[in-house]
């Protein structure tokens, strides 16, 4: 088999704008007689911050949001097929727009908007962020619950509590376009430093380079995948080990057996590409 090279992905937004950015992963198996190609596509999201809807409810004007980027993804299921298209969002999503201000505290009771969205798009994991983590227990624990019901993966894998088990699933294997894809996720390292213990009780928050550095190597031990993605809601930072808001480029160098990283958080798009080829849309 042809080896596969690492690429990275700062999947953000702009104060205005919750962006998806598309990932076209061409792995290429070279056997003895011939060549197997596999086309991937991942799609991703990240600080959305409860803009789902292009109504900005002040005035007639339109505004891009997360309706829009429904429309995108299902012109890319219908044009590679459903099995070939792995979507992801990198975390944020419950927080920052009136209508999920509503479902958050005001309806406690209805399935929350934000599930509702998830499932309707066909999301395939969520990763959590710091501002979904700001929303309080009764708020994600309700969002987690309801998109598990949809079979929809909620991912922190860096969240032990007093046990020393994760409070959220650390990772998913997909089939996806005849690969197995090992997807792993983590939330913002710093969350203890931003948010009250009343409110994280039940986990604590851990470096996501330390942990990604032994779980990587165990869990592509354990499942050998063909691909394997760590989707974090971490900023980018200096790859130097300094920050802990932004683990990504510590990740991105000093974490072996990683095919993508994924980061969200920092609000700004980059792709940084070394050997995978890689589309932006």
């Amino acid at each position: 088999m042809k080896r596969k090279t690492k690429t990275f992905f700062r999947a953000g937004a702009q104060v205005f704008l919750a962006v998806i950015i598309t990932f076209v992963l061409i792995l290429v198996f070279q056997k003895p007689f011939d060549t197997v190609h596999h086309d991937l596509r991942i799609l991703v999201t990240g600080d959305v911050h409860g803009r789902f809807f292009d109504s900005t409810y002040t005035s007639d004007a339109l505004r891009p949001s997360l309706q829009n980027v429904s429309y995108y993804v299902d012109s890319i299921r219908n044009a590679e097929g459903e099995g070939n298209v792995l979507l992801i969002d990198a975390g944020d999503f419950l927080q920052g727009d009136n209508a999920t201000y509503y479902y958050n505290f005001v309806d406690t009771l209805s399935p929350h908007l934000a599930s509702r969205m998830m499932s309707y798009m066909g999301y395939d994991a969520w990763v959590v962020g710091n501002h979904d983590i700001e929303a309080g227990h009764p708020v994600f624990d309700r969002v987690s619950s309801e998109l598990d019901g949809c079979g929809i993966v909620t991912l922190a894998g860096n969240t032990p509590g007093e046990d020393g088990q994760n409070y959220f699933q650390e990772y998913k294997i997909f089939k996806k376009a005849g690969l197995k894809v090992l997807l792993i996720g983590y939330t913002n390292a710093n969350i203890d430093n931003w948010v009250s213990k009343d409110v994280t009780y039940g986990m604590d928050f851990k470096s996501i380079a330390s942990v990604a550095e032994s779980r990587v190597k165990a869990l592509r031990k354990r499942y050998r995948p063909d691909v394997v993605i760590v989707a974090m809601h971490s900023g980018t930072g200096q790859g130097n080990g300094k920050e802990l808001e932004n683990e990504a480029l510590d990740v991105f160098n000093s974490v072996e057996g990683v095919d993508l990283v994924i980061a969200a958080h920092d609000h700004s798009q980059l792709t940084q590409d070394k050997g995978i080829p890689c589309l932006l849309n």
